[in-house]
């Protein structure tokens, strides 16, 4: 089953040292919800998988903090958030994963989160959210989304698990999260379009995060020390065919890069 979803992805570094200490990740997850809790739970084990390989094989220490389950809420985001003890030279991965919507007022194109759980409850958003990170002063910060962004349901299925890789991942993990700087914003799918899921079989999820993930690991293993955040934005943003029965659909994501840059290799 297909559903419609837009998933957003920022990256944005603050200036500082060159070797990050260590790396927090804020995961958040509406993993109750009837409608896309297995999805988001799913959603959750990847982002963890992926941070447990930068840990494993990057040798980058990696603390994890997770609003989740009953405690989902936009207080309990920002309360995560606020919480946050950062070093100059450490790097904060968040991501969210749920219900998003885009607000008539927003002056972003990044989505806001459908968290408020009670009338006075905070409202929180992606850019809002990295504002507030990047005001704590880490060299880098990763901001991820995957939610819609405007008023429609979505239902992520399972995640694929991970092969274990066939070489040394470490070198590129580190030349990606420890020596860039500069700004990359990636979001699934050019204005005026959905972004697809689909629910089930061998290639379930977000079809522009699952080909996030595939660049990503394949650009790692390929060019290991040399790998570019460039190479990865130009290959996750290449045009997607969605396999709609009877009536094929394309996605365009696209990505805008502000003075990203690295140490020559």
């Amino acid at each position: 089953m297909i559903m419609n979803v837009f998933a957003a992805v920022l990256f944005t570094v603050v200036s500082g040292g060159v070797d990050a200490k260590q790396i927090h990740a804020i995961l958040i997850g509406d993993t109750s919800d009837a409608t896309i809790g297995a999805g988001v739970v799913s959603n959750l084990a990847s982002i963890r998988g992926l941070l447990g390989a930068v840990q494993s094989e990057a040798q980058v220490p990696v603390s994890f903090i997770e609003v989740k389950d009953g405690s989902f809420n936009c207080r309990a985001i920002w309360s995560a958030i606020n919480a946050l003890t950062i070093d100059r030279d450490d790097t904060v991965l968040f991501f969210y994963s749920g219900h998003g919507f885009k607000s008539s007022s927003s002056a972003t194109k990044f989505p806001e989160f459908d968290c408020r759980r009670a009338a006075d409850d905070a409202r929180a958003e992606l850019a809002g959210i990295v504002t507030a990170i990047r005001e704590k002063g880490p060299r880098l910060v990763v901001g991820i989304s995957d939610t819609c962004n405007k008023e429609t349901m979505v239902t992520p299925g399972p995640t694929i698990a991970s092969a274990a890789p066939a070489v040394d991942r470490g070198p590129g993990f580190r030349r990606l999260f420890l020596d860039y700087s500069g700004t990359l914003m990636m979001t699934a799918a050019e204005p005026n379009q959905f972004a697809w899921y689909v629910n089930g079989g061998p290639l379930s999820g977000g079809f522009f995060t699952n080909q996030l993930l595939k660049v990503i690991d394949s650009r790692v293993k390929r060019d290991g020390a040399k790998v570019r955040w460039e190479d990865i934005s130009s290959d996750a943003t290449r045009k997607l065919i969605i396999p709609v029965p009877g009536d094929p659909t394309e996605q365009q994501p696209v990505a805008a890069e502000l003075g990203l840059n690295a140490p020559p290799t």
